[in-house]
């Protein structure tokens, strides 16, 4: 049951990741906002595909990334609203 939801969120996230990368080439690269969702996003895609892979082969290096990647998307989601409240602060 835990894989199913794991494969799930892993094709969710993947959808998600594909659109916002679509919005911000559709933008023309002028959007901050849909660069660091898109790179967010990824860093997730990739955190639940190792997570996945982390069922079938036990080790601890998958471990020590699943660690060191949740920051790394926090990270990307914080400068996104950072960035966000910016463009919406700006006088037109």
């Amino acid at each position: 049951m835990i894989i199913i939801l794991k494969v799930i969120a892993l094709v969710f996230f993947t959808l998600a990741a594909a659109f916002s990368i679509k919005n911000y080439l559709l933008t023309r690269y002028a959007s901050g906002v849909w660069g660091l969702v898109s790179m967010a996003l990824v860093t997730g895609v990739i955190l639940v595909s190792v997570r996945l892979v982390n069922e079938f082969f036990l080790t601890d290096s998958l471990e020590v990334v699943k660690i060191c990647l949740l920051p790394v998307m926090m990270a990307f989601i914080l400068a996104a609203s950072f960035e966000l409240k910016r463009d919406i602060l700006r006088p037109l």
